[in-house]
C-alpha cells in the first residue's frame, strides 16, 4: 500500500522555524555549545573562589581573559546554520564571559552620574603608576592642571618630589616612600611609612599613610604599591614544571604585603582613602580578604572594564582607589595615555 507523501508545511518555514537537519553535525554543534558554557562557568568559579589559591586560577586571574571569547566567535556561524537552539548556551556563556569573568562594571552612577549634595565637601583623587613607557613630568602636570585633583598618588617614580613637585606649583605638598609619592593640595601633618622589616625583600616599601589637614577636618590617605606577580608568572613561563614554587613564594609575599598595608590603613579613624597600584584585580582572594572592607571606587561608580595596566595583548584593572564608608563615591573613570604602560584612575568623592 502506497502512503501519499505530505508536502512540507511552508508556513512553518516562513515563520523562521529551524529546518530539520540530518547527520551528526547539528548534534556536535549542540555538544560544543554546552561544553563552552561549562568551560565559562568553570572559569568564573576559578576566578571567584580560587584566584591566588590555585595555580590555574591565578594564571587565569592575571592572563588575557578575552581569549575565553574566541570559541564563541567560532561557534556562532555553525549554530546559525546547523543548530539554532545552540544559541541559548552560547548567549549565556557570552554574557557570563563578558560580565563577571571579564569584570564589566555597569553601575548606576557610571551610567547616569552621581548626584553631589550641596555644601558637602568634595575630594578628587588620581592614582597613577608612572612605570615603564617614558612618562614625563609635563604630561602629568598637564593632567593635573586639566583635572584639578586634590590628591595625586604616583607609583614607580623615585624622587618624584624633586622632579614633579616644581611642575605642580607652590601650593602642593608631597610625602614620599621610595617609589611611592602622595601629593596633596592640603598640608600633610604627619606621615607613617610601612618599612620592610617583616618582608622577605628588604628593599620593598609597600605603603605610606599621610594625615592631611583639610578645611573639613583630617583626611587620611594611604598610598600603596604592592608586590607584582610578575616574578612568579615569568618563572612559570620559562619552567612550567618548576615555576610553581616561585609562584607560591610570590603569592605569599603579596599576601603579607596586603596584610601589613591594610593594617596600616585600619589603625586610624575618620575619612580615609587608599590609592595606588595594588597589582591585583578585585577577584583575587587576597584582595577580597584584605581590601574588600573599603569601597572600590570603580566598582561602585565606574562604567566599563576599568583597565589601568596594559601589555601588548591585554589590559588589567589593578590600580584602585578605595574609600572608607564616610565617603560617597560620585564618579570613577580611567584617564588617557600619559606615555607609560598604566593609565591614571580619576575618582570623585564626597563626605557624607
Amino acid at each position: 500500500m502506497l502512503v501519499p507523501q505530505t508536502a512540507p508545511d511552508k508556513s512553518r518555514l516562513h515563520r523562521g522555524e529551524e529546518r530539520p537537519r540530518s547527520g551528526c553535525l547539528p548534534g556536535a554543534v549542540a555538544v560544543l555549545a554546552w561544553s563552552y558554557l561549562a568551560l565559562i562557568l568553570v572559569a568564573w568559579a576559578l576566578l571567584r573562589f580560587a584566584a591566588d589559591r590555585s595555580l590555574p586560577a591565578t594564571v587565569l586571574l592575571f592572563g588575557p581573559r578575552w581569549l575565553l571569547l574566541m570559541p564563541l566567535a567560532v561557534l556562532v556561524l555553525p549554530a546559525y546554520f546547523l543548530r539554532r537552539r545552540a544559541f541559548i548556551p552560547l548567549a549565556i556563556a557570552g554574557a557570563v564571559a563578558a560580565v563577571p569573568v571579564m569584570d564589566l562594571c555597569c553601575s548606576a552612577k557610571g551610567l547616569f552620574g552621581g548626584d553631589a549634595r550641596e555644601k558637602a565637601p568634595l575630594l578628587r583623587v588620581i592614582t597613577y603608576n608612572a612605570g615603564e613607557g617614558g612618562t614625563r613630568e609635563d604630561a602629568v602636570a598637564r593632567m593635573v592642571e586639566r583635572e584639578r585633583p586634590d590628591v595625586l598618588v604616583v607609583d614607580e617614580w623615585r624622587d618624584a618630589g624633586n622632579s614633579l613637585l616644581p611642575k605642580l606649583g607652590k601650593r602642593w605638598h608631597v610625602a614620599e616612600h621610595q617609589s611611592t609619592a602622595v601629593f596633596s593640595r592640603f598640608p600633610i601633618k604627619s606621615v607613617k611609612k610601612l618599612g620592610a622589616e617583616r618582608l622577605r625583600k628588604h628593599w620593598r616599601a609597600p605603603a605610606l599613610r599621610c594625615e592631611l589637614e583639610t578645611p573639613y577636618g583630617v583626611v587620611h590617605v594611604v598610598g600603596v604599591h604592592l608586590e607584582t606577580p610578575r616574578e612568579g608568572l615569568e618563572a612559570l613561563r620559562w619552567s612550567p614544571l618548576r615555576g610553581g614554587s616561585a609562584m607560591d613564594q610570590t603569592t605569599a609575599d603579596r599576601r603579607l604585603e596586603s596584610e601589613l598595608a591594610s593594617q596600616l590603613a585600619s589603625e586610624v579613624e575618620g575619612p580615609i582613602v587608599i590609592a595606588g597600584d595594588f597589582n591585583m584585580p578585585v577577584e583575587s582572594v587576597i584582595y577580597r580578604q584584605y581590601w574588600s572592607g573599603w569601597q572600590n571606587a570603580f566598582s561602585s561608580a565606574g562604567l566599563g572594564y576599568g583597565q589601568t595596566k596594559f601589555t601588548r595583548f591585554f589590559g588589567a584593572r589593578i590600580d584602585h582607589v578605595l574609600a572608607g564608608h564616610e565617603w560617597d563615591v560620585l564618579a570613577a573613570r580611567v584617564g588617557g595615555n600619559l606615555g607609560g604602560d598604566h593609565r591614571p584612575l580619576l575618582v570623585d568623592l564626597q563626605l557624607r
